[in-house]
């Protein structure tokens, strides 16, 4: 798996966003199935990949921190 992004944003030098712009992955396979059977099966992995879906649907980040062992008030604004 790849990701794609603009170093500057990781690092706050531009005013670019601080985020992948795309992931890309490569399966490698090896198998006597024709290409259309392992379509459908790589169809129905992604489907059901809560990792993939949760990627192309954004879900809340809700963060909390704990200093010292006590939950602090976090408001980062975003």
């Amino acid at each position: 798996m790849t990701g794609e992004f603009d170093q500057r944003g990781k690092f706050g030098l531009a005013d670019v966003p601080s985020a992948c712009r795309r992931f890309t992955y490569q399966l490698d396979l090896q198998s006597p199935e024709k290409a259309k059977r392992v379509v459908e099966l790589l169809a129905f992995m992604e489907r059901s990949c809560y990792a993939t879906n949760t990627l192309r649907q954004p879900v809340e980040v809700v963060p909390r921190l704990l200093l010292n062992g006590r939950e602090v008030a976090v408001n980062l604004g975003t």
